[in-house]
């Protein structure tokens, strides 16, 4: 488990690598979703993210980019606007199309959202 630091008015992008239980790359398959939640536990997630569309803010998850195996996530700042201050769960599952659209949790992060430093030039 790792932290994941994001800020208020600030676009996030994260590279992600899921492994199996032998630490072997997963690559998902052309049908395949990665999916990223950002919430808090037992309730609905603020951010339910994946790979087959963009949010409504333009938020994506891109499988296999940069590379095979390597899956880019990129929180869009008017997504990490309707996050408050605070510590959430950011997790990440694949639903894989070969195994009957079978929810695979992959793993969970500490997602910490943070106010900006002031003094930015331009920032309201």
């Amino acid at each position: 488990m790792t932290l994941i630091v994001g800020r208020k008015k600030r676009k996030l992008t994260r590279d992600i690598t899921m492994t199996d239980s032998d630490s072997a790359t997963v690559t998902p398959g052309a049908n395949d979703v990665v999916r990223v939640k950002i919430g808090r536990a037992g309730q609905v997630p603020i951010l339910d993210l994946d790979s087959a569309a963009a949010s409504a803010n333009g938020s994506t998850v891109t499988k296999d980019t940069p590379s095979a195996g390597v899956n880019r996530l990129a929180v869009a700042a008017a997504d990490m606007d309707l996050l408050s201050v605070g510590v959430y769960t950011l997790e990440v599952s694949l639903v894989d199309n070969a195994d009957g659209g079978a929810i695979k949790h992959v793993e969970h992060q500490v997602f910490v959202v943070q106010q900006v430093m002031l003094g930015d030039v331009g920032l309201s």
